[in-house]
């Protein structure tokens, strides 16, 4: 048992010690471990545990909390099969409380707590537990075999899990039953419960969500499910003004992005960011991108000034070593100009190539041999009892990437090996040190090149050889080119054998100089005749379009064509891009350039700088996000719906009119959304009318509106007022102001009147107005439901009914019993009646009285008529009663019978 625990101690203090302390001197990043829930685990004791993270801040990785023994005076509450095992352990084993993971402020991994036998688990610094790596999916795991349901772990602070789910298998945790783990992470996978059935304990009355622990001090604060629309992310209250700006994680003390309490991807210094400062910026003076002096590394959501010391740096990262075609200079991976540098040791003196040597990585991407190439008629014999194979040419085509050799270069060999009549391989060698020589027919050459019937050997790029030269001449080389070719011609020669006797027409290209060349094409020349391409081709004259001409040198050479810059078109008068005639793409200040810089726009091929409202470059110079406008803006400028409205200067503020908020849909800006358009004077919170400090027009409870409600008036301090109950209208509050009635109304004085649901006693008739009088108006009757009724237009004086049949007075004429403007064409006027008419006419305020008056003053002039004619006729002679005395009683009768109509019948 002895030898067990110090295996185990062993191993645990292998794990420990590994601080990576960084220049935030409030920070320092522990490792941690990858145990998981094996069967068998390792265990980390409490000491072991405690050397780890002791002071630590941020644990790189996971923080596994695994069968934690329980301190003695806590063993009593132990089930007796967990006291037993936790009792294999001697007396003598240290104990220490758990207050070292105080500190801890992120896991950037998981969480595990497995068989903790603690009372309390004080974590309740924890702001954020990132989930970049998960245990089966979960960032949070809580297992244990207690059975006390007081156990409690104190992630008081804990307000974000970035991703990954929560696993919680015991039964008998009261205090997180009450989390609300939605707002750690929005849709979070919660796997198990720990069902609080038996609990006794509740939450602080303070705490407004659940709780980790008893007291005000451990509610849990919500910074998620709680933020009002507009936050982006998280926030620090239920109001638009509590956002937390979108770089925040769990929470924060303030709106930008220095007051986070955990950042949601990037640190910079006290800023959270998404993304750490450039290498190269644009410096809009030289036109010019350079180095940016707050260039920072990104490594572990941390941007750094140079990365740790087992990394490099690449481009905008630490790595573990620089990638394909880039070599690591002073910790930071350059890329190479063409294949990066490669040393590689080279065949010892007298060795030559087998298959054995070349296979593998030996000479893979060689630029520099430290020591000898030997090529000989050995290497491509094939000896198939030994085993033995040879090189082929497929084989050699290794050497084309090198550059120098410091040793000797042989190649010899007497017959044509697969066909290798052309040797092109060390076309891009140029320089053969000579640090070991090869004997050769009794002397000591750095380079010896002897194969027969060899039609090309392309050493174009060779400049230096540092010993004496053999070779076998070819058609195309002469003695003055090995010459040439020699580090000290004065002591140091060229030895020429077998020169070729059936070279027939081959001849070097006629832009090669007299001296030879090393093959036919005008790239194989060993110096030009008129003018040199920078790759050696040789020319007649350089094309204007692509080329300068660079002038001869002083030592008798010729003429070289320079390469325009790929910018560059129409030609150009030197090699940079700010030599070119025209520019082929854009055009920044004097150079030309493949694209414009960030921060610039084109007009045409010219780039112009965008304007300083604008963030995130631009395509165009007007105030707008879009087309032809910025691609962020500075400060934006926004409607109290969130409509975007216009891009302000970078030096504008938000106007008296407008307030400085943030928004979710412009992050990157500086946000000016316009008050409510019914507030005067600015406003507290934008977006509705219940913000504004003053209204404009008028207000309603706690909103500005531009009037008041039909059933509403504004009192002197402009507020709207509810009219009183029977009002549809009113200009002040009592049943005396109404301007217009929900029901009827009566008219008092002082054009003033009085709201009623029915008409008084003393108002019994109703006018089509809705209004209460005394007595019909003048030319109206009363309907049966006492309602005043319009006469028909042809009426004058009254009527019966709402024809033109029931008038009392004609207006105009009458026509079959019915009052019409004029007479049709079949009938003709009757003066009396027209006279009658018109006497009717002019009395417009004719009465039933007064044509009650006019209709006796008729019957008795038709009286005296009758009685004139009587005494007429007695004079005359004998009268014959009976008829006359029926025409009298006719006459009375019509008269009983007018009377009895009261007046009604039709003049």
């Amino acid at each position: 048992m002895a030898s067990l625990k110090v295996f185990i101690f062993n191993f645990s203090s292998i794990l420990i010690y590994f601080h990576l302390r960084l220049t935030d001197a409030e920070r320092i990043t522990c490792k941690g471990t990858n145990i998981g829930t094996k069967k068998y685990p390792p265990p980390l004791n409490e000491m072991a545990l405690e050397r780890r993270y002791q002071g630590c801040t941020h644990v790189e990785g996971n923080l596994e909390l695994i069968d934690i023994r329980p301190i003695p005076d806590e063993e009593s509450s132990l089930s007796s099969s967990s006291y037993e095992a936790y009792h294999m352990q001697s007396d003598e084993d240290e104990y220490t409380d758990l207050s070292f993971l105080e500190q801890i402020r992120e896991i950037s991994g998981y969480l595990l707590i497995s068989n903790v036998h603690r009372s309390v688990v004080p974590l309740h610094n924890l702001r954020i537990i990132r989930g970049e790596e998960t245990l089966d999916g979960d960032a949070l795991v809580i297992m244990t075999a207690s059975t006390r349901l007081d156990d409690v772990y104190q992630l008081s602070s804990l307000q974000e899990i970035s991703q990954g789910g929560v696993r919680i298998d015991p039964v008998n945790l009261c205090y997180i039953e009450t989390i609300n783990w939605e707002d750690l992470q929005r849709d979070l996978q919660l796997t198990g419960d720990s069902s609080g059935e038996q609990c006794a304990i509740s939450c602080d009355e303070s705490c407004e969500a659940g709780c980790w622990d008893e007291g005000p001090d451990h509610c849990q604060k919500q910074t998620l499910t709680n933020c009002d629309s507009s936050c982006p992310y998280r926030c620090r209250g239920p109001g638009p003004e509590d956002c937390c700006h979108e770089q925040c994680a769990g929470g924060c003390t303030g709106d930008s992005n220095i007051d986070c309490k955990s950042c949601r991807f990037l640190t910079n210094g006290d800023e959270c960011v998404s993304a750490c400062p450039p290498k190269k910026i644009y410096n809009p003076a030289t036109f010019l991108t350079e180095i940016n002096p707050e260039f920072r590394y990104e490594h572990k959501g941390q941007c750094l000034e140079s990365c740790p010391d087992s990394l490099v740096g690449q481009d905008q990262f630490c790595v573990e070593e620089c990638s394909y075609n880039y070599q690591n200079i002073d910790g930071e991976c350059i890329e190479c100009d063409g294949i990066c540098p490669k040393g590689c040791a080279g065949l010892s003196l007298n060795e030559f190539l087998t298959v054995d040597l070349i296979d593998g990585d030996r000479f893979l991407n060689c630029t520099r041999i430290v020591g000898n190439v030997l090529i000989n008629e050995e290497s491509f014999k094939d000896e198939l009892l030994a085993g033995v194979v040879g090189i082929t040419a497929a084989h050699l085509e290794v050497f084309r990437s090198v550059t120098e050799i410091t040793g000797y270069l042989v190649l010899t060999w007497d017959t044509p090996k697969h066909n290798l009549i052309d040797l092109t391989i060390f076309e891009n060698l140029e320089k053969i040190g000579g640090e070991e020589t090869s004997v050769h027919e009794g002397k000591l050459y750095a380079f010896i090149l002897n194969i027969p019937l060899l039609e090309i050997a392309d050493f174009s790029s060779l400049k230096s050889v540092n010993g004496d030269i053999f070779y076998v001449d070819t058609c195309y080389h002469t003695r003055e080119m090995f010459v040439e070719l020699l580090y000290d011609p004065t002591q140091q020669e060229v030895v020429e054998r077998s020169p070729q006797t059936q070279c027939g027409t081959s001849l070097c290209d006629e832009e090669c100089t007299d001296i030879g060349c090393w093959g036919p094409s005008a790239g194989q020349c060993f110096t030009c005749r008129n003018y040199g391409l920078e790759d050696g081709t040789c020319v007649p004259l350089c094309d204007p379009e692509n080329h300068f001409i660079i002038p001869p040198t002083d030592d008798g050479g010729v003429g070289t064509c320079g390469l325009c810059d790929e910018q560059c078109t129409g030609g150009c008068t030197g090699p940079s891009n700010t030599d070119c005639i025209s520019c082929r793409n854009f055009q920044i200040g004097s150079h030309c350039t493949n694209e414009c810089n960030e921060g610039q726009y084109p007009v045409g091929k010219i780039c112009e700088l965008c304007p300083d409202f604008c963030t995130q470059g631009c395509t165009g110079n007007e105030h707008m996000i879009g087309d032809g406008g910025c691609n962020q803006c500075s400060i934006v400028l926004i409607d109290h719906e969130e409509n975007f409205m216009s891009c302000l200067d970078s030096l504008d503020s938000c106007d008296v009119d407008h307030l400085q908020v943030n928004s979710h849909m412009y992050p990157n800006s500086s946000v000016c959304q316009q008050c409510h358009p019914e507030c005067e004077g600015g406003c507290l919170r934008a977006g509705d009318s219940t913000g504004c400090r003053i209204c404009k027009r008028h207000r309603r409870g706690m909103n500005c509106v531009e009037q008041c409600s039909s059933a509403e008036y504004p009192d002197a301090d402009k507020i709207c007022r509810n009219c009183d109950p029977t009002c549809l209208h009113c200009n002040n509050g009592t049943d005396t102001d109404c301007t217009k009635c929900e029901n009827l109304e009566v008219l008092l004085e002082d054009d003033k009147r009085k709201c009623v649901t029915e008409c008084p006693v003393e108002f019994p008739y109703i006018l089509e107005t809705y209004t209460c009088v005394a007595a019909c108006p003048e030319n109206s009757f009363r309907s049966e439901d006492t309602i005043c009724k319009s006469c028909h237009p042809e009426c004058n004086g009254g009527c019966n009914d709402e024809t033109n049949k029931g008038c009392l007075v004609c207006e105009h004429v009458t026509l079959d019993g019915s009052c019409v403007a004029e007479c049709p064409d079949s009938h003709e006027d009757t003066n009396g009646v027209r006279e009658m008419s018109k006497r009717f006419e002019a009395s417009p305020a004719s009465s039933p009285l007064k044509v009650l008056t006019l209709i006796i003053i008729l019957v008795l002039v038709v009286v005296l008529v009758v009685a004139i004619v009587i005494v007429v006729l007695k004079l005359k002679g004998p009268i014959h009663r009976a008829p006359n005395a029926m025409y009298l009683n006719d006459m009375t009768k019509t008269e009983e019978s007018d009377r009895d109509d009261g007046g009604n019948g039709i003049a």
